[in-house]
């Protein structure tokens, strides 16, 4: 079969998403030519060899290997969202979630500027992935005119895919938001609305100017799922599977080919409490389908959540150990910490994460203290990472607000600063502005030191339409928000609203997130300019770039990036 001259098929246990590169070796046919090996009679390796299609069902695991000449650049574009490809190896990790089926036209171009001019090759393949795994749509019980849009109420009856076995043909409620103005050619963006503990169902912030969908969930699991043997206690075998989070992804794949107009590169999810914390887990099997997430007063580590009581009572016992339905650990699977460091596409995810130090419910724990896996806790991972986000703290409880100072206080990103998953974004870290968070005190048995109100990334903006992603070129347009400016409220608070009223410039480190096109290797040498200040820098292990200390003002300056 010649196929397998170029791919290795990896049959592995269901999953949603792909292991990042180097989490299980790939084999290879030795036949494959790959590796730009030269003969005496055979001359030089072709720059790109003949490559054939390929078919895979839903949750079905292939490494396809590129064959292209050893030192020549490669890319790759047209594979599903969630795809991992690893430049250096030339493998491109597929696996298809079950909402990915369907036709994908796979463009490989390689180039070799090696020799005396530029010498390229272009080719495409198709991968098709069969609709395999089919759960039951929910069906409309209910509908009602809003202003400029309609809402409808669903059940949704679970097979054993959407629902651990036992606990197969529940019907579980829904809403969903449809605007009237939404088309093909005018498509709208989507926000799925996950509701806290013992909430319940609402309509996902849906509106006349966006698709919402609410979904339910009766139980407390955070929005992950529970365990394969319920209603008994878990066996040796039992698994956890997540199921709520496949009834969400089900939900969204049912609004896009039910209705016209979602706009599949705006999707958010956002929640409070069990909700946030489940907008983060959300994110952790299934962020490649969305543009953003916000969390309220939700918690990013199941080991530091202080909640292991209730997650006990839908995974098992925490001394057993139960693994998800990829083998690894559920209770370190919904680590963000460890999330982040193990899978590429998270990094390309923009989190808001909004916390109480005094909650009570959904302890400060989960935002600076570190992680029993990677001894890092969430504030630091995403700096260290390089990982879009803005983290917010205060002195609130568990949803009650600090007397005099209203939530949400810091403001909004401009409408300029679209995030879409088609378009790159700035991830900010080391902002003059940003503040720290209290650290765990064990001898005080408090949170001290620090910022007792703060926030990371404040003000910092991006002009997404002026964004430019291009092979050999990528524009970033950066600058302050100062529009409409923020409010003094009492001494010791932040001040509230939108805009910056300090002095600027704001100096930052900026990493793009999102490319596309502009991918670069590890090691490679950038040049850059961003006003009067220019430079080289060097792209890290894994080819992400950090431009160091950008001097922001409230106008927007570009900063570009060109390869050496």
């Amino acid at each position: 079969m010649s196929r397998l001259l170029w791919v290795a098929l990896l049959l592995a246990s269901a999953c949603e998403s792909p292991a990042a590169p180097g989490d299980a070796s790939a084999p290879t046919d030795a036949s494959a030519p790959v590796d730009g090996s030269t003969s005496a009679d055979a001359g030089p390796a072709p720059l790109l060899a003949a490559m054939d299609d390929l078919t895979l069902d839903e949750r079905e695991a292939a490494t396809v290997v590129i064959p292209a000449r050893a030192g020549a650049r490669v890319f790759v574009e047209g594979a599903p969202p969630g795809t991992v490809f690893d430049e250096p190896s030339r493998t491109l990790a597929l696996f298809p979630d079950f909402t990915q089926s369907g036709t994908y036209p796979i463009t490989v171009d390689v180039l070799d500027e090696r020799g005396e001019g530029a010498e390229t090759a272009s080719a495409t393949f198709t991968l098709t992935v069969r609709d395999t795994i089919t759960p039951p749509d929910p069906v409309i019980v209910g509908e009602e005119a809003l202003w400029g849009a309609t809402l409808y109420s669903l059940e949704l009856t679970t097979d054993d895919f959407l629902d651990p076995p036992g606990l197969a043909g529940r019907t579980f409620e829904a809403r969903v938001v449809v605007p009237d103005a939404a088309t093909a050619e005018a498509p709208l963006p989507l926000s799925i609305g996950l509701h806290g503990s013992g909430g319940s169902v609402g309509t996902g912030g849906g509106s006349r100017e966006r698709f919402g969908i609410g979904p339910s969930e009766p139980y407390v699991s955070w929005w992950t799922g529970q365990h394969s043997d319920l209603p008994d206690e878990p066996g040796a075998d039992a698994t956890v599977a997540n199921n709520s989070q496949r009834r969400i992804l089900h939900l969204l794949d049912w609004v896009t080919r039910t209705f016209e107009g979602v706009d599949r590169e705006r999707v958010s999810v956002s929640g409070s409490s069990m909700g946030g914390s489940g907008a983060v887990f959300f994110a952790i099997r299934y962020g490649y389908h969305l543009s953003h997430l916000q969390s309220l007063l939700g918690m990013t580590s199941a080991l530091v959540s202080g909640r292991e009581d209730s997650f006990q009572s839908h995974w098992g016992a925490r001394e057993l150990e139960l693994p998800d339905d990829r083998g690894m650990s559920v209770w370190e699977r919904y680590d963000l910490s460890r999330a982040l460091a193990e899978t590429p596409w998270l990094r390309d995810v923009h989190f808001t994460t909004d916390s109480g130090v005094r909650d009570g419910l959904v302890t400060f724990h989960h935002v600076s203290t570190p992680s029993p896996l990677t001894d890092e806790a969430w504030a630091d991972a995403a700096q260290r990472l390089h990982v879009g986000h803005r983290i917010v703290w205060d002195q609130r409880g568990h949803q009650t607000n600090e007397a005099g100072f209203r939530a949400r206080w810091y403001g909004a990103l401009p409408d300029a600063s679209t995030l879409r998953r088609d378009r790159p974004f700035p991830a900010f870290t080391r902002s003059s502005l940003d503040q720290a968070p209290p650290r765990w005190d064990e001898a005080e048995g408090a949170f001290t030191g620090g910022d007792p109100r703060g926030m990371r990334n404040r003000y910092l903006a991006w002009v997404t339409a002026d964004v430019v992603d291009e092979r050999d070129r990528l524009e970033l347009p950066l600058f302050v928000r100062t529009d409409p400016p923020a409010m003094t409220v009492a001494d010791g608070y932040p001040e509230v609203g939108h805009g910056y009223t300090g002095a600027l410039p704001v100096t930052v480190d900026v990493t793009p997130r999102r490319v596309r096109r502009f991918r670069c290797l590890p090691g490679e040498t950038l040049r850059w300019r961003f006003g009067e200040q220019s430079g080289a820098v060097i792209a890290d292990d894994e080819g992400a770039v950090t431009v160091p200390g950008l001097a922001l003002g409230a106008e927007p300056v570009t900063l570009v990036l060109t390869r050496s």
